[in-house]
């Protein structure tokens, strides 16, 4: 009775994953075979969600508009007293979304760590911990820079790259000793990579998107971000569709989401199952 109830929608979730029947059927066969041995444990991935570091107005909404030009006129006095050098920095910067480590910074926006110190001292970087970051607003002001300076695009592919890279050298390592500290690095920098997706799906950069997405499955698997990357996931294949190595790999990520819907469809099976007994 069970098998009828959840194997129909397991059966043709991963059909659709995989595009291949036989293959979703042993899936479909394995899941409710692991499911028996082992008892129907329970499992609950924790969310990894990081807060942005955000300015905050003190005021209410009617004087909103006052302040805001004023900040605004503040950060435009202090930008123009910037020394040529530190303005470039000051503009690349504002391509990091969330904050940055200084050798982020130093691979993306060419910044050494005199210069970006010289803009903490002058109040228009923070620094936390290993991470230098912008108010929003400032940011925002930054943007507005960059979009202006001709650099916009070269420094949002450096971005783009510098990133790829970072994930998939820490994906690498999802699966030995060094998981842990693996996923830490991937959620730290996860506003900086979900700018990196936008990135690649406004440029249609079809080979980043499945390599960022194959990059990111498991640690979306792994922190419960199972929506956002089927979202990705499936807009990454539909962008490129040709075959690959890279594409091969963003399949996978397909069965990880196919293998972790069935864990919930077992987790169905299992309250299912409480309550035939319960009810004996």
């Amino acid at each position: 009775e069970l098998y009828r109830r959840y194997a129909p929608e397991l059966f043709g979730f991963a059909t659709s994953a995989l595009g291949d029947r036989e293959l979703a059927e042993e899936v479909v066969q394995d899941v409710f075979a692991r499911a028996w041995r082992a008892g129907f444990r329970r499992r609950r991935a924790p969310s990894a969600r990081r807060a942005l570091h955000r300015g905050a107005s003190a005021g209410g909404a009617r004087d909103l508009p006052e302040r805001q030009r004023t900040l605004r006129a503040t950060v435009d006095w202090s930008h123009n007293l910037l020394a040529h050098e530190e303005q470039r920095l000051f503009r690349r910067l504002a391509v990091f979304r969330g904050g940055c480590t200084l050798e982020a910074a130093e691979q993306v926006a060419r910044a050494d760590l005199d210069s970006i110190q010289s803009l903490v001292e002058k109040s228009l970087v923070r620094h936390t911990g290993d991470r230098f970051w912008m108010l929003e607003t400032i940011r925002e002001y930054a943007q507005e820079r960059l979009a202006g300076s001709g650099e916009d695009s070269s420094v949002r592919r450096a971005h783009a790259e510098y990133f790829l890279g970072l994930v998939e050298r820490a994906a690498s390592q999802l699966e030995g000793p060094r998981e842990a500290q693996s996923l830490d690095q991937i959620a730290a920098e996860y506003d900086n990579l979900r700018r990196v997706l936008a990135w690649a799906a406004e440029l249609d950069e079809g080979e980043i998107l499945l390599r960022l997405t194959a990059a990111l499955g498991l640690f979306w698997q792994v922190r419960g971000l199972i929506r956002e990357g089927r979202g990705w996931l499936e807009f990454a294949l539909g962008k490129a569709d040709y075959p690959s190595k890279t594409r091969m790999k963003a399949l996978r990520l397909a069965a990880y989401l196919v293998l972790t819907r069935a864990r919930e469809l077992v987790h169905g099976i299992a309250a299912a199952l409480d309550g035939f007994r319960d009810g004996k």
